[in-house]
């Protein structure tokens, strides 16, 4: 254990949506002290240096809060990611989904500094290339190349038209041009763009890939991943467990297909999917619809005119924007929405064979009278029926 003299350390936060984070309340502008001894994911405040790593542990789902920290004191970092535990926390400022975003990507970007004794090109049409542990390499001119294959290693370029590439362990590939590339395939590698149409991609284990401007794309392959944009018409999507695809700007689409992961939107006309069970789908704009197709999933949509579907089995799916629909049309599903919303369920019983098969399909306008507002409902003998 440190202990922080006049020193501080910023970071990342994430509460519930009452800004309570394992049953503390907090609030904004606050400082607290713990009074007895820290311990790393046992005792003490928590937070994360790097501003991705909080989705970790408050994903961007159920109005989860976001704030920017300051710690002091006593402090335990973590060897597993970015986490860090202080004996003083101060709750400075909430952030929105973008600004967090944002402050990914600037995180990623300041570990690719470049050092005098690695591998730099400042022309057009030009490449570099390192192969070994610790090492760098940059390029700043047009339509050139930057290529690192080992461990510990980054890669960045600032031209137009340009390709950043990693294959190490620990490693971070970074462009801040045009129509350029960025790709990871090692684990705990980060992979961030900046430009317009733009690609990032990882395909390692606690993989980061984050774009932050229009007609980007960011795809993870690898678990406990996260795949961001933060521009407009951009895509995301991860396939692997516990992964997380998250879009903010407006006519994006977001879809995850492992178990155990969320997929989130917060523009307008966007799209949130996910087709693994014990999943989250969630979208927040106008428009906008969100699916999921795995058993004991979650669906909820809170713009107008947006749509909620769930498919799997034991599934809900909310909606609470007006002229909506929710809809459940697996076994055991229940649905609820807004005033002026509709609720679509079916119902399913098992023949003499044993196979499952529909008995009743039934929609219903929340009234306020025989379907009540912001009240879950199942399909019981052809009849909605209430639920707790």
């Amino acid at each position: 254990m440190k202990t922080l003299n006049n020193s501080k350390i910023k970071g990342y936060k994430g509460f519930d949506k009452n800004l309570k984070c394992i049953n503390f309340q907090y609030k904004i502008g606050k400082t607290y002290k713990y009074k007895n001894e820290i311990s790393l994911c046992k005792a003490g405040f928590h937070f994360c240096e790097n501003s991705f790593d909080v989705f970790t542990y408050y994903p961007p789902i159920n109005n989860n809060k976001y704030c920017k920290v300051i710690g002091q004191g006593k402090y335990e970092k973590s060897t597993n990611d970015s986490k860090i535990v202080v004996e003083n926390i101060e709750i400075e400022k909430e952030l929105t989904l973008q600004e967090l975003i944002k402050d990914g990507i600037e995180y990623i970007s300041k570990k690719t500094e470049i050092k005098k004794e690695n591998s730099a090109t400042s022309g057009n049409d030009l490449n570099s290339v390192t192969s070994n542990k610790y090492s760098h390499s940059a390029t700043s001119g047009y339509n050139s190349h930057s290529v690192t294959s080992g461990n510990y290693s980054n890669s960045a370029t600032s031209g137009y038209n340009s390709n950043s590439a990693t294959s190490g362990y620990n490693s971070h590939s970074v462009t801040s041009g045009n129509d350029s590339n960025s790709a990871t395939s090692g684990y705990n590698s980060h992979s961030a763009t900046s430009g317009y149409n733009s690609h990032s991609v990882t395909s390692g284990e606690h993989s980061y890939s984050a774009t932050s401007n229009k007609y980007s794309h960011s795809a993870t392959s690898g678990n406990n991943s996260y795949s961001i944009t933060s521009g407009n018409f951009s895509n995301s999507a991860t396939s692997g467990n516990y992964s997380y695809s998250i879009t903010s700007g407006s006519f994006s689409n977001s879809a995850t297909s492992g178990n155990y992961s969320n997929s989130a939107t917060s523009a307008y006309n966007s799209h949130s999917a996910t087709s693994g069970d014990n999943s989250n789908s969630v979208t927040s704009g106008n428009n906008s619809n969100s699916v999921t197709s795995g058993n004991f999933s979650n669906s909820a949509t809170s713009g107008y005119n947006s749509h909620s579907v769930t498919t799997g089995d034991f599934s809900h799916s909310e909606v609470n924007g007006k002229e909506s629909i929710a809809v459940g049309i697996g076994t055991n599903n229940k649905a609820k929405g807004e005033l002026g919303c509709w609720i679509v369920l079916s119902e399913w019983t098992k023949n003499d064979n044993n196979n499952w098969h529909v008995t009743s399909v039934k929609s219903a306008i929340v009234d306020g009278e025989k379907i009540k507002p912001n009240t879950w409902y199942k399909l019981e003998n052809g009849e909605f029926v209430e639920i707790q």
